[in-house]
């Protein structure tokens, strides 16, 4: 049987309505579950302040070091006792001690680091680039004038220097390693690095016929610098001469 429900609007006399029983049973059943939702969600949003509130607290900053004058009148107004006081004073000093230590350690690995790495290179140079220990070599000349213009700038004399004027003059240290071994490389392909004798050919000049690479490179400096004055001179021709007759002989 239907159930009745009297809903009053102002002065107009009330009419009863009528709710189907089915009906009137989903809308009971809809408000206790969204009833039980908000119990829950009440539920739920306590057990969040509760934690909130027992979260841990930031970490507070250590508090500030005490100065002797701090500690005396701490002592003077009875806050602490002169044995207290010393005991500050001695693990402060203690403190003190051992940031210096750390950071001289420190300053020492690193200093130490670099130094090595310095000489590393400087080694690495002289490898490659045996001419520069020579005299008189114009790669040695072009090091020397780059490493005093760097000493007249101001930088000390000390490997650190030497290192940049190598850096200057030849590049990187990995640079010419890798363009020297190259080079070499190249040579030993093509035969020049045993010292064998020039067979000649079209790129060949005559005076170079039965010289070594090396006899050919010393003899072209020469004439280069104004020993002799050119391929033509009898003086040039004479001395090429006598080193081919050695050659063959040898």
């Amino acid at each position: 049987m239907a159930e009745q429900e009297e809903l009053e609007f102002g002065s107009e006399p009330s009419k009863p309505v009528e709710i189907d029983s089915a009906e009137l049973k989903k809308l009971q059943d809809r408000a206790a579950e969204l009833e039980t939702k908000l119990n829950e969600a009440e539920i739920h949003k306590a057990r969040l302040e509760e934690r909130a509130a027992k979260a841990t607290p930031a970490a507070a900053a250590p508090p500030a070091r005490l100065t002797f004058e701090q500690l005396q009148e701490a002592v003077d107004n009875g806050q602490l006792s002169v044995a207290q006081m010393q005991q500050e004073l001695r693990r402060q000093i203690e403190e003190d001690v051992e940031v210096k230590v750390s950071t001289k350690i420190r300053a020492e690995q690193t200093l130490a680091a670099q130094t090595k790495k310095v000489e590393d290179q400087f080694q690495a140079y002289l490898e490659w680039k045996p001419e520069i220990k020579k005299d008189g070599t114009p790669e040695r000349k072009r090091l020397q004038d780059e490493y005093r213009e760097l000493l007249e700038l101001g930088y000390a004399d000390d490997r650190r220097t030497e290192v940049m004027a190598l850096r200057a003059v030849f590049g990187s240290a990995d640079r010419v390693q890798e363009t020297t071994r190259q080079r070499r490389e190249t040579t030993r392909e093509t035969g020049g690095a045993g010292g064998s004798l020039s067979q000649g050919g079209d790129d060949t000049s005559k005076w170079e016929k039965g010289l070594t690479n090396g006899q050919i490179a010393a003899y072209k400096q020469q004439i280069s610098r104004g020993i002799y004055k050119g391929e033509d001179d009898p003086q040039f021709q004479r001395i090429v001469t006598r080193a081919r007759t050695k050659n063959k002989a040898a």
